[in-house]
């Protein structure tokens, strides 16, 4: 990828197994500059539908994070990876299948979380539902499974350099590349966002859990799999506060002051 990439190009510069982990202290640098008073922040919207509208009051109940299947969201375009195959499999010598298998096993990699710096009006409206819904509040505690979206034209990004490298080399920091940079460069018309993505993959470490301890293609779509939930202490969170919007629903507003009457 000829792109410069804000952050991103830094972070991959250091090497993948380094006992000082610079990669990690550097990218943990880069959020709390961002996080100037350690705190993060997550909308949730309430809509008509009351059992969901209940479930993720649950999830607050159980301290535990809901995260996605990108499928599952608005913008279509998330993950995508735009490459040359016919030149990533002359170049490197392999299979137009075998790049497409890495491509699409790649997005089944990670499962996400969507926070932003700052509350808004902007996020009120688009992300809680003008207002029908919450802002959690967040303190940052381990900055390990997040990760900084950077906002460009998504049109020129092309992957097909970081293809070839891969296959050729089999150099960890393309692969590595290729198993992060779909899941955190935005268009820029996203930029009001200003979003920290909670990435984890965890969902394929147990072969007795819902993935059965392996990754393919298409898995998590044919199993119909939506997304799942951890607990805020293993994402490395630990909720502070809860802002109710204006327009939230009665009865989800009353759910939601009795459960912070009680933590108090």
């Amino acid at each position: 990828m000829k792109e410069k990439i804000a952050f991103y190009d830094e972070y991959f510069s250091f090497p993948a197994f380094d006992d000082m982990n610079r990669a990690q202290n550097f990218k943990d640098t880069y959020i709390r500059e961002k996080v100037f008073t350690n705190y993060i922040y997550k909308f949730i919207p309430f809509t008509e539908d009351e059992e969901l509208n209940e479930t993720k009051i649950q999830l607050i109940r159980d301290k535990k994070l809901w995260v996605s299947n990108y499928k599952n969201f608005a913008d279509k375009n998330e993950v995508s990876v735009r490459y040359n195959l016919l030149k990533v499999s002359e170049k490197a010598q392999v299979p137009s299948d075998s790049i497409r298998f890495l491509i699409d096993t790649g997005k089944q990699m990670n499962d996400v979380s969507c926070f932003t710096y700052d509350i808004t009006p902007f996020m009120w409206k688009y992300y809680a539902n003008n207002s029908n819904g919450l802002c959690l509040i967040f303190k940052l505690i381990d900055t390990n499974k997040f990760f900084p979206v950077i906002y460009l034209d998504k049109s020129e990004l092309d992957f097909t350099d970081d293809l070839i490298h891969a296959f050729q080399t089999h150099d960890f920091k393309y692969i590595s590349r290729l198993s992060i940079l779909p899941w955190v460069l935005k268009d820029k018309n996203y930029r009001q966002e200003d979003e920290l993505r909670f990435l984890c993959g965890d969902i394929y470490d147990s072969e007795d859990g819902t993935m059965g301890g392996r990754i393919a293609p298409d898995k998590k779509e044919l199993l119909g799999y939506k997304g799942t939930a951890y607990a805020y202490e293993y994402a490395g969170i630990k909720l502070s506060d809860i802002l109710i919007g204006s327009n939230c629903k009665d009865d989800c507003r009353k759910e939601i002051i009795t459960l912070l009457d009680k933590d108090k």
